[in-house]
C-alpha cells in the first residue's frame, strides 16, 4: 500500500516548491518513542541522479499552529537498512512536542541544503503501521522524492565546491565560488597540501628513516628523515688484514694480506715483499765470506772483496826454506 506523505499545504498539487525546514542536531527523548525501519529496495533520486549516503531524512510533525516539526531524523544509507525513531508527544505540556497516535508521518530529505518532501511505501503486514503509536514499528520498502516544477538554481561547474549536480541554472553572480584544488588534505600524511580542499587518495604515510643516498644506513622506504644517517667510511674492513682500518664501514677492496719478514731496508736480509716485521732482521757485516780463504770470516754476511787464498809454506822467515808467500 502506498501512503503519500505530504504536508497539507501540498495535497491539490503534485508538483511542488522544495522547502527549507529546521533540521536540528538532535531531538530529545519524550519517553515514548516509534521505530521507522527503511528497507529500501531501490536508490532514491533526484532527476534520475541517485542521491548521495548520509543525506538527512526527517519525519516531521504538525504542532498545535500548522508549522512542520521535526520528529526523528535519520542518514540516508543506500547498501543497507536504516532507522529513525519518531518521538510521540508529551502528553505533561502544553504544547505538542511529538506525533500523536495514529497521526501520519510527513517525510523529508535534504539534499545539498534543500530540502525535499517524499513519498513512501510502507509494508503494513502486521506489526508494521503507516501512522505513530507508542513503542510501534513502521517498515518503508520505498521512498520517492515530489518533483518541483521549478529549474533547481545552484552551481553547475563540477570544478567548483559548489557544484550542485541537480542544478538546472547558475544563480548570477555565479554561486560558484570555491575552485577545487586536488590533493592530500590530512595533516599528519607525508605529502599534505595545505592548498588542497579535496582529497584525491593520494596521501602517504610518514616512513621515518635516513633518506640520503650515501649513507650508510640508507632506507629507500623512508620519506622522512629522522636524523639518523651515518656516514660512509671506506677502507679494509678485514680485522685480519695488512691494512685493517677499524673506522671503516664500507669495504673498498684495499685489503692486503699479510706477508711476515724483514722490512729493514738495511738489514742483510731485507724482504722487499714484506709489509709486516716479525723480529728477523740481520745486521749486515762485512768481511771475506770464503771458508776456503786465510781469512774467511764466520760472523760476514756481506763479502768485501778482501778473501785471501790459502798459499802453503814455511812462514818462519829465520827458516832455511822460509817462503815469504806462504800464509798457511
Amino acid at each position: 500500500m502506498k501512503s503519500f506523505v505530504l504536508s497539507f499545504c501540498f495535497l491539490s498539487c503534485f508538483f511542488v516548491q522544495a522547502q527549507e525546514l529546521d533540521w536540528p542536531i538532535s531531538i530529545p527523548s519524550t519517553g515514548a518513542d516509534h521505530t521507522i525501519l527503511f528497507n529500501l529496495a531501490q536508490q532514491i533520486t533526484l532527476n534520475d541522479i541517485p542521491i548521495e549516503d548520509s543525506a538527512l531524512i526527517g519525519a516531521f510533525y504538525l504542532d498545535n499552529d500548522g508549522a512542520l516539526f521535526c520528529g526523528g531524523l535519520g542518514n540516508y544509507n543506500s547498501s543497507s537498512n536504516f532507522t529513525i525513531a519518531a518521538v510521540g508527544d508529551d502528553s505533561t505540556t502544553e504544547n505538542k512536542d511529538g506525533f500523536e497516535v495514529n497521526e501520519s508521518f510527513v517525510l523529508y530529505i535534504q539534499i545539498n541544503g534543500i530540502d525535499y518532501s517524499l513519498i513512501a511505501d510502507y509494508n503494513l503486514d502486521p506489526p508494521f503501521t503507516d501512522t505513530y503509536s507508542v513503542n510501534g514499528l513502521s517498515k518503508i520498502t520505498s521512498l520517492t522524492i515530489v518533483e518541483v516544477s521549478e529549474d533547481l538554481e545552484g552551481c553547475t561547474d563540477p570544478l567548483y565546491l559548489e557544484y550542485n549536480p541537480l542544478a538546472s541554472s547558475d544563480t548570477e553572480p555565479s554561486s560558484c565560488l570555491t575552485e577545487i584544488i586536488l590533493g592530500c588534505t590530512s595533516e599528519s600524511a607525508f605529502n599534505f597540501n595545505p592548498l588542497a580542499n579535496e582529497d584525491d587518495g593520494s596521501c602517504e604515510t610518514v616512513v621515518f628513516g635516513c633518506t640520503d643516498e650515501t649513507a650508510l644506513n640508507y632506507d629507500s622506504q623512508a620519506n622522512t628523515d629522522d636524523g639518523s644517517c651515518d656516514s660512509t667510511i671506506p677502507g679494509c674492513t678485514d680485522a685480519y688484514a695488512f691494512n685493517y682500518d677499524s673506522l671503516a664501514n664500507i669495504d673498498d677492496g684495499s685489503c692486503q694480506a699479510v706477508v711476515l719478514g724483514c722490512t729493514d731496508v738495511t738489514a742483510f736480509n731485507y724482504d722487499p715483499l714484506a709489509n709486516t716485521d716479525y723480529g728477523s732482521c740481520e745486521a749486515v757485516v762485512f768481511g771475506c765470506t770464503d771458508g776456503l780463504a786465510s781469512n774467511f770470516n764466520s760472523i760476514a754476511n756481506i763479502d768485501d772483496g778482501s778473501c785471501v787464498a790459502v798459499v802453503l809454506g814455511c812462514t818462519d822467515s829465520t827458516a832455511f826454506n822460509y817462503n815469504a808467500q806462504a800464509n798457511t
